[in-house]
């Protein structure tokens, strides 16, 4: 099986080597055969020069960048999904490179996908989550998960982690999401999308480390911004707009 981890990263260079370095040891751990795909969204600080440095002697993992100007989180899993399909990934997983997302955890979504299920979603909303952020954060997001589970009825609560796994078929799917849905829309959307084409998901509880820097993506002044991308992810959903992709994405798909 070919797998490939798609990492998108925005000035995360003090956390590419330490990263490595425990991607190495679960690969090596496990037996873990795959190729850690950095996707750098214009990173100032040196994260791509790092990324470059990076060698491996262990025969499961080796590194590999692509490199572009920056446009959004959301572009640059959609860009990595896409290229890890073609180069014929058949387990593909997304995970942030600032180590909130721990590399340890990786086998547990991989043997989520081999039990069977088409998406894995690593939660920090169900039992068993452990789960290190301020109370603040905590509060923000169990609040949005809970107003969109009543408003569009997603497969899973945590809508907004993008510690995911997919089969080929998933991940196909996830590319009908629109990257243009912005960042907390497009996860969000991905997680509908996954509903409506009946696509197999479980929810796993992870570890969660809030970044000691704090979170580039979750600030109060891009609230606004993410709130309205939210809101018309769920408009698309009421309208039915935001399926319209599907059909070639999954073929005859089964409403729900």
């Amino acid at each position: 099986m070919r797998t490939v981890i798609v990492i998108p990263t925005l000035n995360e260079r003090a956390a590419i080597e330490q990263l490595w370095r425990r991607l190495e040891e679960v690969a090596r751990a496990h037996s873990l055969s795959a190729l850690a795909l950095f996707v750098d969204d214009g990173s100032t600080d040196g994260t791509r020069e790092a990324v470059m440095r990076l060698t491996s002697n262990d025969r499961h993992l080796r590194p590999q960048l692509l490199d572009g100007p920056r446009r959004g989180y959301s572009a640059a899993v959609h860009t990595g999904i896409e290229l890890a399909l073609g180069l014929g990934a058949t387990r593909l997983l997304t995970m942030d490179g600032d180590l909130s997302h721990r590399p340890e955890e990786l086998p547990r979504l991989v043997a989520a996908l081999d039990a069977g299920a088409e998406l894995a979603v690593g939660s920090r909303l169900v039992p068993g989550a452990r789960w290190h952020a301020p109370l603040w954060r905590k509060w923000l997001t169990r609040s949005y998960s809970l107003a969109v589970a009543l408003l569009a009825a997603p497969p899973v609560r945590d809508v907004s982690t993008g510690f995911r796994a997919f089969t080929p078929q998933a991940a196909q799917m996830a590319l009908a999401a629109d990257p243009g849905l912005g960042t907390f829309g497009w996860l969000l959307a991905v997680c509908l999308l996954a509903k409506r084409a009946a696509i197999a998901t479980a929810e796993l509880p992870i570890s969660y480390a809030a970044p000691a820097s704090g979170s580039k993506l979750l600030s109060p002044r891009r609230l606004p911004r993410y709130l309205s991308e939210v809101a018309k992810v769920v408009l698309l959903h009421r309208e039915g707009a935001l399926y319209r992709a599907l059909e070639p994405a999954r073929g005859s798909v089964n409403p729900r």
